[in-house]
């Protein structure tokens, strides 16, 4: 979950738009793949003000990761 400031949607949506678009004239899988979202964003973490909790209040399920293609545990 996040929480975005209203100034910062058009920022985000539209780099999401260019990662999807990106992703899909690469056609590599996910894993390991520069232009997956959780890499890229890191461009916009460096370059805006992004703030995170030192602890977490939630975590994905355990469960078969069809990006990895395995079962995963990421608590």
């Amino acid at each position: 979950a996040y929480a975005i400031n209203q100034h910062y949607y058009t920022t985000l949506r539209n780099h999401f738009l260019e990662t999807k678009e990106l992703l899909i004239k690469t056609e590599k899988p996910f894993a390991h793949n520069e232009n997956a979202l959780d890499v890229r964003w890191e461009q916009l973490q460096k370059k805006d003000l992004w703030y995170n909790l030192k602890d977490r209040l939630a975590a994905q399920k355990e469960g078969f990761s069809d990006i990895e293609c395995e079962k995963r545990d990421f608590r």
